[in-house]
């Protein structure tokens, strides 16, 4: 019984049907996730953004305050976050 089993689950229609089903559900869960795979990226852009924009005023100011220096840390903490789940 189990080699006829075995015969019907090899076919190749069936590893055919197999593949295709498991394609599916692959761009399936690729879909779900694209929204929030955006808003990462754009939420990451908009870190990247703030990131210059501090560096610039650094740049042009003589003496800046400390709390930029505080505000870049958090943004690139961020920025890293962002990066490690956008690379999963």
């Amino acid at each position: 019984m189990i080699n006829s089993m075995k015969d019907g689950l090899f076919k190749p229609k069936v590893i055919q049907t197999f593949r295709e089903e498991v394609v599916r559900l692959i761009k399936e869960k690729k879909a779900d996730f694209l929204p929030a795979m955006k808003k990462l990226e754009i939420e990451l852009q908009s870190v990247n953004k703030s990131i210059q924009k501090l560096v610039n005023f650094i740049i042009e100011a003589e003496s800046p305050p400390a709390s930029i220096s505080v505000e870049i840390k958090n943004l690139s903490v961020g920025k890293r976050n962002l990066n490690l789940i956008l690379s999963q």
